[in-house]
Parts: C-alpha cells; structure tokens; sequence
C-alpha cells in the first residue's frame, strides 16, 4: 500500500504567510509603507517555510504521494448559496496580489516539477479534492489528510483514512491525528447543517426566516420563499438601498437553544417543522456542507484531474526555482518533493 497525503493547500498556505509576516515584523524588522509591508521582502522565507513543511510531513510519516487541493473560483457551492463565504476579511497589511502571485508560482513549480499533483479543478475547493480522492483512493493505499478545517474529519469514515488537524490540538500545543467514532461525526453533521457554520457564513435554519417590518412595508406581497435560496444577493442590495436587512436576524446559539430544547421537551426535527423554511435550510446547509453534496460533474473532474495528472521530478528546474530566490538549503530536499 502507498501512503498519500493529501493537503488542504489554502489554510496550508495561509498559515505559513502569516508565519512569515510575523518574522519580517520581529526578525527582519520590516516596517510597513502606508501600511502594507512589502511582500517581496520576506517571499522568500514564505517559499521556504511551504516547501519546508511539506518536506517535514513526508518525512515524518513515510508519505510515498503528496496530493495538493486548490480552491478556483467560482465556487460551485455559490450557485445554490449565493452568500457562502461572504465578508471574510483579509489582512490589509499585505498586496494580496503579490501573494496570490507567488502561490501561483510554487504551484506551477509543483505541479511540472516536483512528484507532488496539484489538484486545480474549475469550481472546486481543497476539501472537495480531500473528499473525493480520499474515498477514491482508500481502498489500495493509506491516506492522511492535512487541514486546519475541521470539517475533514469526515473522510475519516473512509477506511484507511486518518485526519491531520495542522493546529494545536492537545494541552501541549502540538498536533495530533483527530479521531471520532461513528456516532461522533453524524453528530458533528448534523449540528453543521442545523446551526451553520460562522467562518463560511454557513446560516443556522433559523436564519432569515421573518421579514423586516422595513421589508414588510415596501414589498407587501413579498415573502421569504419566493426570494429562496437568493436571500443573500437580495438583503445585500435592499440594505444597501434602505440601510436596513431585508430580514430578521433571531438569535440563536447552541448553547441557549440546547437548554431551552431540553427544558421545553421538543426536539430538533420538531423545532423544524414549525416553519418549512427551517427545512429548506437545513437541506441546503446539508448541500453545501457535507461530502455527499459534492455535483458529479466536479467529483469527476477532481477524480480525472488526479489521474491525469503528472509526478515526475525535475531536479534541474527545482534547482533552478530555489537558486532563483537563493534558498541553497531546499535543494538538498528536492528528492522530497
């Protein structure tokens, strides 16, 4: 059996360039121009700590494949939810540019040069690859994937699947495999779809279930299943119009909701059925946010993707990269890669 490692590459990246900003701060002592420090300054710390890192992992676990999973735009989950991932922030410390730049470049690098596959499908985001190919692959090879999203934990029901989560995980602060029984996941499941999911503006089913009176009183024939599932698009504009939701926002966390299920005696499949719009985003949520919501059409470009792919080393033009930015130390790595 081969073992293969399969890398959410953007929380990967993402990492590391925040790892490199804050040695440019205190190490370099880099100091910022109109705010933004100059990125150029410290790519290559960046490079090296990526193909570092990706190095360390195959060596510590005996990796025979690295498989890279890339997010493209657009995101296929955006057709049937159009507010997903909506207002996440960047640090307006960096030219982002710049930086998407230079991840561009080291997965060309990767991609025609190293043994590693890079896994770009139109559509698709990191997970899906980790998703799809860890099923794939399970059955004739040993896979671990690699993600600080804690959602892929799911592949775990793969056999031969275990989890990496590359954030600190025990009382030590160091890393570790995340392991949950069977009963464990489809719980985590289903709390996904019933209360959402903040980092990706993943709604809770509660969400934008009432009108506002502002929305009630302009568009008096309107309600909320006809503007279904485009609510986003819709409150965006009319807020922008009227400076208020389209929508009420009812509070609704875990916590109170879970005392107040129990001290009431209903369940959530109750709590439901109270409004069918409850349903409708519950099924959308399960759309958008579990493997089996995955469209054919992108499992099958990830799947073609990664059997067409190439993985045949380079050491010359790896060389050539390396020397390029003068990181002598990675070429001694290259056979890693």
């Amino acid at each position: 059996m081969n073992k293969i490692l399969i890398v959410d590459f953007s929380p990967f990246y993402i990492r590391h360039l925040f790892s490199s900003l804050t040695y440019a701060k205190n190490t370099l002592k880099l100091k910022p121009v109109d705010g933004i420090y100059d990125f150029n300054e410290f790519k290559d710390v960046f490079i090296f700590k990526v193909f570092d890192d990706l190095k360390n992992f195959k060596g510590k676990f005996k990796i025979d494949e690295i498989v890279l999973g890339v997010d493209t735009p657009k995101y296929w989950r955006k057709d049937f939810w159009d507010g997903y991932k909506y207002g996440r922030k960047k640090s307006e410390e960096l030219d982002w540019n710049k930086v998407s730049e230079t991840v561009q470049e080291i997965l060309d690098v990767l991609d025609k040069y190293s043994s590693s596959k890079v896994i770009r499908c139109k559509g698709a985001e990191g997970d899906d690859v980790a998703f799809v190919l860890s099923e794939y692959l399970c059955k004739d090879n040993e896979i671990i994937i690699q993600s600080l999203d804690h959602d892929l934990v799911y592949c775990t029901l793969n056999e031969n699947t275990k989890y990496w989560q590359t954030k600190f995980t025990t009382k030590d602060k160091s890393c570790a495999f995340v392991e949950k029984t069977l009963d464990e996941i489809n719980e985590l499941k289903f709390e996904h779809c019933f209360y959402g999911d903040k980092g990706d503006n993943i709604l809770p089913v509660t969400a934008y279930t009432v009108l506002s009176d502002k929305c009630k009183e302009i568009y008096p024939d309107l309600t909320p299943e006809k503007i279904y599932p485009r609510r986003h698009e819709f409150d965006v504009k009319f807020a922008e119009k009227y400076d208020v939701s389209a929508f009420k926002h009812p509070r609704f966390g875990k916590s109170s909701f879970e005392k107040k299920m129990k001290k009431e005696g209903f369940t959530h499949k109750d709590f439901m059925k109270k409004n069918p719009i409850h349903i409708w985003n519950f099924k959308l949520n399960k759309k958008i946010s579990l493997p089996d919501g995955i469209p054919d059409d992108i499992k099958s470009d990830i799947i073609n993707s990664y059997d067409t792919s190439k993985s045949e080393l380079n050491p010359g033009e790896m060389t050539q990269y390396f020397m390029k930015y003068q990181l002598v130390n990675l070429i001694g790595i290259i056979g890693l890669l």
